[in-house]
């Protein structure tokens, strides 16, 4: 193992690392605290009530990431700066995790012996440049509402910290410690976001890859997972789990079926995967074409690449000397990129098919495989020569972070940008239509939702808000049709019988109105009361 006597790292002190790692990241994100609530955080936090007046639910399966929404909520209301505060903190965090995992990962047996060992320090540090500094982690991070990918994967990353920590550890009082803290750190990242249930299969790759150790001591060390597992068995079989309600509760609003979803997938991942590799053409809003035949050439040339990432991932990890140990280190990035990725990204249908905070976790992987690479150049051999390498690629990363943070500065660039890029997508052309909306354009507004129309008719908020643009343009007559095909498709949706009402009664149909008003006051009342809102996102 790595002691004293190894090479003195070519980054400097060890403190020098994290300090680094951290600048890197205020840097990058430095122009994101003004970035006001867009899309989802609306839903999520400003419009939740469980979120403003902290009612939350334990038993939900993402309680530790709305009780961090609740308390930085309680601590800074609409104020966003404190919100970007806190995710920042988090991925910040998580960066200097990734460079834990990594300096960890080089003091386990089987890379102690690597030719590559000298250079840990560096491998560690590039891995964490990385990850902290790359464009495709904004959605993760600017985007507050994605807290709940970020704290997920900081829980996740330390759960896997500790185990390495755990192994590593003399037998005793420490060691055990860092086993409850694994322990710990898995049920909280598993209460934080679904994503986080594939941790065994990374842990179980660690223990694989990098450890030495007889099969019952293995399953030993692994059995909470085991237990978990058949704990969940005798709670389906107790409660009447039956298929019906297991396909309800692995499918996220979406009538997919599973194949097509599946295929269409091996096409996400491999936009994914050339994100990371090139970081350009990012979107809030994709628009991906569903994938229904294995024999589409997308899907064939998408399917080839994985397996031959995963071909090439299973016989670098089954290496053996005198071939050099470091080839693990390969697989387990490719291992730990896929498994992050199977909870969202395989047969579990979710309304949108893509969405890049989902890379979050995944992404470092193989991070941790660019930087081994990387730094095993024979270009890259001097610490000089590295230094200058890395320097060069994390400032053109933190160029490009900052200029993705830019295009999140309002909800008017934000769905420029997805419009633009996601021309035929209904919901991105809405919401740039309501972009212009909330800024008194209401003919380019209803323009716009008419484009949406065309892209998709049965987006059915395009249909209210085209009403609604109409209606404030006082194109009452206008107005009408699009109200009742909305109506048609929402009919508990209360502002739209008080937009009708004032429509017939300036159009004179006083019957009709007054229709429309009395459903109107029922629904309200049936609510509770409701605040009116003049558009839909």
């Amino acid at each position: 193992m790595p002691s004293s006597s190894s090479p003195p790292s070519a980054t400097g002190p060890a403190p020098v690392a994290p300090l680094l790692v951290l600048a890197a990241g205020l840097l990058a994100y430095a122009n994101s605290f003004s970035v006001p609530f867009q899309f989802d955080d609306i839903v999520v936090l400003v419009r939740e009530p469980a979120i403003t007046g902290f009612q939350l639910d334990p038993a939900s399966r993402r309680f530790l990431g709305d009780l961090s929404f609740a308390l930085s909520w309680s601590a800074f209301g609409e104020r966003v700066a404190g919100h970007h505060v806190v995710n920042l903190a988090i991925h910040l965090a998580n960066a200097l995790l990734v460079w834990r995992l990594a300096s960890l990962l080089w003091r386990t047996p089987a890379l102690a012996r690597s030719r590559l060992a000298p250079r840990a320090d560096r491998i560690a540090l590039l891995a964490a440049l990385l990850f902290v500094s790359h464009p495709l982690q904004t959605q993760a991070v600017t985007y507050i509402v994605q807290r709940y990918a970020s704290l997920a994967a900081l829980f996740f990353l330390s759960s896997v910290c500790a185990y390495l920590a755990f192994r590593l550890a003399p037998e005793g009082r420490r060691a055990r410690g860092w086993y409850l803290a694994f322990l710990g750190s898995a049920a909280a990242a598993c209460w934080t976001k679904e994503n986080a249930l594939v941790l065994p299969i990374a842990v179980a790759a660690v223990e694989w890859l990098f450890f030495e150790a007889p099969l019952r001591r293995r399953a030993i060390l692994l059995s909470p997972f085991l237990a978990a597992a058949v704990a969940f068995l005798l709670l389906a079989l107790v409660t009447g789990l039956d298929l019906a309600r297991l396909d309800a509760l692995t499918r996220l609003e979406s009538p997919l079926a599973r194949t097509d979803y599946l295929l269409t997938q091996f096409r996400v991942v491999a936009s994914y995967l050339r994100l990371l590799a090139l970081p350009v053409g990012q979107n809030l809003d994709h628009d991906v074409a569903i994938s229904t035949s294995l024999a589409e050439p997308a899907v064939l040339l998408s399917l080839a690449l994985h397996l031959a990432l995963l071909g090439g991932a299973a016989f670098a990890a089954t290496r053996r000397a005198p071939h050099d140990p470091a080839w693990r280190l390969a697989g387990f990035g490719v291992i730990w990129f896929y498994a992050a990725l199977l909870v969202e990204s395989s047969i579990i249908p979710i309304a949108d098919v893509m969405y890049e905070h989902r890379v979050y976790l995944p992404s470092a992987g193989l991070f941790l495989l660019a930087a081994t690479g990387l730094t095993a150049l024979p270009s890259l051999a001097s610490p000089r020569a590295w230094r200058g390498a890395t320097l060069a690629l994390v400032g053109v990363l933190v160029a490009l972070t900052l200029s993705r943070n830019r295009v999140w500065r309002d909800d008017l660039s934000l769905w420029s940008d997805a419009a633009e890029k996601s021309p035929n997508k209904a919901r991105a052309v809405n919401n740039l239509g309501v972009a212009h909306f909330v800024r008194n354009d209401y003919g380019l507004a209803a323009a716009l939702f008419e484009r949406a129309l065309r892209a998709d008719p049965s987006y059915s908020k395009a249909w209210f808000n085209l009403g609604t643009a109409r209606h404030r343009l006082g194109d009452c007559e206008g107005a009408i049709a699009p109200y009742e095909a909305f109506l048609a498709a929402a009919p508990d949706y209360p502002e739209t019988y008080a937009n009708l009402a004032d429509c017939y009664f300036r159009t004179w149909r006083p019957e009709k109105a007054a229709a429309m008003r009395a459903a109107y006051q029922r629904i309200l009342a049936s609510r509770g009361g409701a605040p009116p809102r003049n558009f839909l996102r």
